[in-house]
């Protein structure tokens, strides 16, 4: 919780009675904040609430308003074991899928729900759909033509692989309906090959009239109308078809064909539909062939292609939606794909693959790892930093030998890419006057590390002997030689790598004239390095030293120093730091024989993992 500010005191200038009601409302004030009193007293404010956990902001609220509403108990999803069953499976086919809608509860570790199906309601022989092509929601799409029904069932499966039990036993029917063309053609069919649709097409010179013939077990009745070869008219028949059932028809033979209100004020004659056999002509414009309905109320209907102006819809079940323009207060979906980008839902947390985004706003953001070129903060929290503070006020003795003042951890970084350890310490000691007192800084990884690639060197030189006069002979170590200053990058103890080739690094230089650094090196093993090794950077796990600081001290009395180091390459290692302490001679170049001992006062710093 947020840290309350102390109130300020009662003015002594105030006296009497405003006095009192200033110490009042200072007591008040408080017992509130929580500085005397009962802490059972004490205020909770918003803030309280949202830091503690207690309360959290709304789903698409990203600052509280001031508002009641913008506070909700924070949602916990229960850990299940096994997923629990969906519920409300509907399937509702059109032309070629059927579309399945249930519910299922949330839970942590939601991965998706398989769809069973079979021909017949029997779950022991349903077939898996392919597990590529299930739901992580509460919606999917079947696609198995026209014509066809099948049972369905539905189960849970969690993250851990684990399956919940089905929807139910017995499977919900879901069933597409044939085509229409297919269904017209058929009827179609059926009607110009009767003979009632025959005798009607035939023209009444053939016939010789107006007739009624009843034929064995044939009933007809027709009535037409004929100029100049347009016939027109209607009939009924009983006819027995080849199965020997009866089937009844009225056939209407004409251009045009309407029902109008009955009455005989024609004047105010309603048409409820017109049907037009052909397309035609009126009034100058051009009326397609088709059925033609001024109001029309259809229970259950299959269109095949629909074009609607403006549609008042209650619930839609869309197989396939193609929309310039969707405005709605709510979108339900268990996936949304934008531009082969998808949009999926986990137990109410957005997943997507990618996110490309001008300005992002939010109370918190997750992630395993987040890079940028830039990345501003007003606070950032995790594994961003080590911050490792220490002190000691151990009474360590020393004197000409090097002496061990402390050793510390860093802890080891969690993140992928490491961090860079860095040390800066202070502390004081005991001096002796005319002596000269060396502070020396190492660091060592726990674990080997594989630093980065340098490339091939500019030159290399292999180790050499040399004469000095009169007759001395000494040893030239090793080097290799970059163009650049690399000595940000490498120091004494690292190692450099080619193949079978080891080396430990005993120093490197930079200089300027010739903007290069020479790294001197001895071998650990293989042979010597050359200008066609790629060699990589490492470091192992003996102290290297990475700081040091030297003092002469004047005077008997109490002497400080200051010292900072830092590894040159980023490690993922826990790493060890120690300093050291040791007493040279006046002139600073050899140790002091004196075996009297000085005494640390006290050493206190902090160790830092930065990236």
């Amino acid at each position: 919780m947020s840290k309350p500010k102390s109130n300020m005191q009662v003015p002594i200038s105030w006296s009497g009675q405003d006095k009192r009601f200033g110490d009042s409302v200072k007591e008040n004030l408080d017992v509130i904040v929580g500085h005397r009193g009962d802490p059972l007293d004490k205020a909770i404010t918003a803030r309280d609430l949202l830091e503690s956990g207690i309360a959290t902001l709304p789903s698409g609220i990203s600052a509280y308003g001031g508002s009641s509403g913008d506070l909700v108990p924070p949602t916990t999803l229960p850990n299940l074991t096994i997923p629990p069953a969906p519920t409300n499976l509907s399937a509702s086919g059109a032309f070629q899928n059927v579309l399945l809608t249930w519910s299922l509860a949330d839970y942590a570790g939601h991965a998706y729900v398989e769809v069973w199906r079979n021909a017949t309601n029997n779950i022991a022989t349903a077939a898996r759909l392919d597990t590529s092509a299930v739901s992580s929601g509460v919606v999917y799409a079947d696609n198995v033509g026209s014509g066809q029904s099948f049972y369905y069932w539905v189960r849970a499966v969690n993250q851990n692989g684990d399956v919940g039990p089905y929807n139910s036993s017995s499977g919900t029917l879901g069933s597409t309906a044939t085509d229409t063309s297919v269904l017209l053609s058929a009827l179609s069919g059926s009607i110009t090959d009767s003979e009632l649709a025959s005798d009607l097409s035939t023209s009444i010179g053939e016939i010789g009239g107006i007739k009624t013939d009843v034929q064995d077990l044939e009933g007809q009745y027709t009535v037409k109308i004929d100029n100049n070869g347009a016939v027109a008219g209607y009939g009924l028949a009983n006819t027995a078809n080849s199965a020997g059932n009866i089937t009844s028809e009225f056939i209407v033979n004409a251009d045009r064909f309407a029902i109008m209100r009955g009455g005989s004020d024609t004047t105010a004659a309603t048409v409820p539909f017109v049907v037009q056999a052909s397309s035609t002509t009126l009034n100058g414009e051009t009326v397609p062939a088709g059925v033609y309905m001024a109001e029309a109320f259809i229970k259950n209907g299959a269109i095949t292609n629909a074009k609607i102006g403006n549609a008042a819809i209650d619930d839609a079940k869309i197989a396939n939606l193609s929309a310039g323009k969707i405005t709605s207060g709510t979108i339900d979906t268990s996936r949304l794909n934008i531009d082969s980008s998808s949009l999926t839902s986990v137990n109410g947390v957005l997943q997507v693959g990618d996110v490309n985004v001008s300005s992002l706003t939010g109370t918190s953001i997750s992630a395993s790892i987040m890079s940028g070129t830039t990345v501003y903060a007003d606070k950032l929290t995790g594994d961003i930093s080590k911050f490792i503070p220490f002190r000691t006020t151990s009474s360590t003795t020393f004197a000409g030998t090097e002496t061990q003042l402390i050793e510390a951890t860093l802890p080891a970084s969690t993140h992928t890419d490491g961090h860079k350890p860095f040390a800066s310490i202070t502390g004081w000691y005991d001096s002796r006057a005319d002596k000269v007192y060396r502070v020396r800084m190492y660091m060592r990884n726990t674990t080997s590390q594989s630093g980065t690639n340098i490339g091939t060197p500019a030159s290399a030189v292999g180790s050499t002997q040399q004469f000095i006069p009169p007759s001395t002979l000494i040893t030239l170590p090793a080097y290799v030689l970059y163009n650049g200053d690399l000595t940000g990058s490498v120091s004494a103890g690292m190692t450099l790598t080619s193949g079978s080739k080891v080396k430990s690094v005993s120093s490197a230089y930079y200089t300027s004239g010739s903007n290069q650094t020479r790294i001197y090196y001895t071998s650990i093993s293989g042979g010597g390095l050359s200008t066609s090794d790629s060699i990589t950077l490492g470091a192992g796990t003996s102290y290297l030293m990475v700081g040091e600081s030297r003092f002469k001290a004047n005077t008997g009395i109490a002497a400080s120093f200051a010292i900072s180091g830092a590894m040159a390459i980023q490690t993922t290692s826990a790493v060890k730091v120690k300093i050291t302490i040791q007493r040279y001679s006046s002139s600073g170049y050899s140790a002091d024989t004196n075996t009297s001992t000085d005494r640390l006062g006290e050493l206190a710093g902090v160790l830092m993992g930065v990236r």
